[in-house]
């Protein structure tokens, strides 16, 4: 049977390294590193049909990039092999911390 998007992100979690305090916004944070550039992400694994959106910024690229999934309640960014995932621990929380993300790579674009 095959796995669906969001059971091989609990899988991937499973196996990543965990920050031992919550966020400014409540949530978990795991982290990793892989050896593969950021087409996994946009071809594979945080896809559009999979309910992934990216959330752009001036630094998209091979190297980089930031997805988010409303559904799984997820916030993924991939910078040069490390990968990080947020866990929001409810809706609004998720919500705050997309905003967040946002404003933050405006400001960094400025």
């Amino acid at each position: 049977m095959p796995v669906t998007n969001s059971q091989y992100w609990d899988n991937t979690i499973a196996q990543m390294d965990k920050d031992e305090k919550l966020n400014e916004f409540g949530n978990e944070v795991y982290r990793m590193f892989i050896t593969r550039g950021s087409g996994i992400f946009y071809c594979r694994i945080c896809t559009a049909i999979d309910g992934w959106m990216n959330i752009e910024t001036h630094q998209d690229g091979n190297y980089f990039g930031v997805w988010h999934n409303e559904d799984q309640l997820r916030i993924v960014t991939f910078c040069e092999g490390d990968v990080t995932v947020e866990q929001a621990k409810d809706k609004d929380a998720f919500d705050t911390a997309v905003q967040s993300t946002v404003s933050y790579y405006k400001r960094l674009a400025s």
